[in-house]
């Protein structure tokens, strides 16, 4: 029996996995492969150190995907450091416990090497909170494009998806018999764009951020869109 079937028949017996059908479980295994695979990379020693890199995965993972193989050394990377970080943290206070503490302040310096390495890592891989938010939309649209296609070509001519919320696996099955073309008034083209919208940040009905958080975009997306297209728009009606 192979790991994935090993897998597979661990999870089959979890009572939230009632009722999955095998692609299903399939790709809840090859994700368990994929988690296992990077928490053995992180050379973590005993159990708590283990319970600490998989709480760690676990939060990084929920906050961005893993694109490429690139990806997966970089989050591999960063996990390591965080547990060199915290085994760091553990000798400083155990010294600091002692009869008579005093600071190693080679153990500090060191530390402070390590958390740095965290942060550009951590940027590496998007994770980092200044780095989001001073992201332009470009960079933000750029990011989408390539999971969208990464995604494309790994999930050819599947309809089971995850939902980005609970995470549960579930089918899209569609039926086109009784479907109807109408215009869609939230994109112009392939871009996230309504008219409407745009006509109220212009006469402050709304702010520019209140528009942002009605398409779920950055508000610098809503000045992009405002700007190259809506005023555009306007000026060749005009002309």
């Amino acid at each position: 029996m192979t790991k994935k079937e090993q897998i597979i028949k661990k999870l089959r017996n979890l009572p939230q996995n009632a009722g999955k059908s095998d692609k299903e479980m399939e790709v809840l295994a090859d994700e368990e492969l994929q988690k296992k695979d990077i928490i053995e990379n992180t050379f973590a020693a005993t159990e708590e150190e283990e319970k600490f890199v998989k709480d760690l995965l676990k939060k990084y993972m929920s906050q961005g995907s893993i694109e490429t193989e690139s990806d997966k050394l970089t989050l591999q990377q960063l996990l390591c450091q965080e547990l060199i970080a915290e085994r760091f943290k553990h000798l400083l206070k155990v010294q600091y416990s002692a009869a008579n503490p005093a600071q190693d302040l080679e153990i500090v310096e060191q530390l402070d090497k390590v958390v740095k390495r965290i942060t550009e890592l951590k940027i590496e891989l998007g994770l980092s909170q200044k780095d989001r938010q001073s992201a332009t939309w470009l960079v933000e649209w750029d990011k989408l494009k390539r999971k969208a296609l990464n995604y494309y070509e790994t999930h050819k001519g599947c309809n089971v998806v995850k939902c980005p919320y609970c995470s549960k696996i579930f089918y899209l099955l569609l039926k086109t018999e009784y479907l109807t073309a109408e215009t869609c008034s939230f994109f112009k083209g392939t871009a996230l764009y309504n008219r409407r919208l745009m006509e109220m940040v212009e006469k402050n009905q709304i702010s520019r951020q209140d528009a942002a958080d009605v398409l779920g975009v950055n508000i610098l997306y809503v000045d992009k869109i405002f700007e190259n297209i809506y005023l555009k728009e306007k000026t060749n009606e005009k002309s």
